[in-house]
């Protein structure tokens, strides 16, 4: 098979460091936007997925990042927040 462990795309290495996003935008079937706002603070992250292949079944679509809004802290936080979950 040529189907990718969802833990080794963009969007596991994401969801398993930041949890779940607090709030999912799709944009048609080929990109989606995922946002998480940690409860101590105004800023948030944004992480801009799009489709980086194509292919002809829906459901063997790989998404890379095209665009990481955030600032390195902010990421960092998420980071030793995983790192250290107590």
């Amino acid at each position: 098979s040529t189907c990718i462990d969802g833990w080794r795309t963009p969007m596991g290495m994401f969801y398993i460091i930041c949890g779940p996003p607090d709030y999912v935008e799709c944009r048609g079937s080929f990109s989606e936007r995922w946002m998480w706002t940690p409860v101590s603070s105004n800023d948030r992250l944004v992480v801009d997925f799009r489709q980086a292949r194509d292919v002809q079944n829906p459901d063997d679509r790989y998404y890379g990042v095209e665009n990481m809004y955030s600032n390195l802290d902010f990421w960092s936080y998420y980071v030793s927040r995983w790192r250290t979950p107590y």
